[in-house]
């Protein structure tokens, strides 16, 4: 009986250590989201020197592409390296520089990819360049006219963007400088498709971010609200 009892205790103690144990990773993940209809899920961990990881995902990537919009995804990736209208190509890298970080951009067949890593004092500050990077990314005539240029021209690795042949190799394509034919029929597009397509499908409501940190939901989704 002695031996009987101290099986049920010692089941008592492993089941409520595994219901804690759950209840724990339970809490460590919550999902809401922001007024403008941002999804936001928030991972609750430490990590190491506070750092704070950040990930937008945009649904639409290079299997989103309609045939008269054609490599889309891929200039977009393009296009969000040149910074936005608040913070240009140049004072955009300057700005996240000074949060000792860089914005990272990868385009896949299902969606587009926006990170950083930075502390969690600057994580706010972090935010708001994201946030003004979608809302008003730099693109306009000229500049889509120069890209068009060098993706219908190139015939050599050289001549492509770095940031381009990037985001191909990423999309999977077996090789990004011969397959660059398929993106003949960007070359009717202007900036009004461009910025028509932007809206419509890099909009808040067609974007998860996903956060990383020792975070207080409350106060991020203040922030949040705020840079988005």
């Amino acid at each position: 009986k002695k031996m009987k009892k101290q099986i049920i205790i010692l089941m008592i103690v492993l089941l409520t250590g595994f219901f804690g144990y759950a209840q724990g990773l339970y809490q460590k993940t919550e999902q809401f989201k922001a007024s403008n209809g941002l999804s936001i899920t928030l991972i609750h961990c430490d990590t190491v020197n506070a750092q704070v990881s950040v990930n937008a995902f945009i649904n639409y990537g290079t299997n989103s592409d309609r045939v008269a919009t054609e490599g889309i995804a891929e200039i977009m990736a393009t296009v969000f390296q040149e910074g936005c209208e608040k913070y240009p190509k140049d004072s955009m890298a300057v700005e996240w520089s000074r949060l000792n970080t860089n914005l990272k951009i990868n385009v896949t067949p299902v969606y587009t990819q926006l990170s950083f890593e930075t502390d969690k004092k600057n994580i706010e500050k972090g935010l708001m360049l994201l946030g003004a990077l979608l809302a008003a990314p730099a693109f306009n005539d000229a500049w889509l006219k120069q890209q068009q240029l060098q993706l219908r021209t190139a015939n050599a690795v050289a001549t492509l963007p770095p940031n381009v042949l990037c985001a191909r190799v990423a999309a999977g394509f077996a090789n990004p400088v011969l397959d660059l034919p398929r993106l003949n029929q960007f070359s009717s597009i202007n900036t009004e498709g461009l910025n028509e397509v932007y809206k419509l499908f890099y909009s808040p409501l067609n974007t998860q971010l996903l956060i990383a940190g020792a975070l207080n939901s409350k106060e991020l989704k203040k922030v949040v609200d705020s840079c988005f």
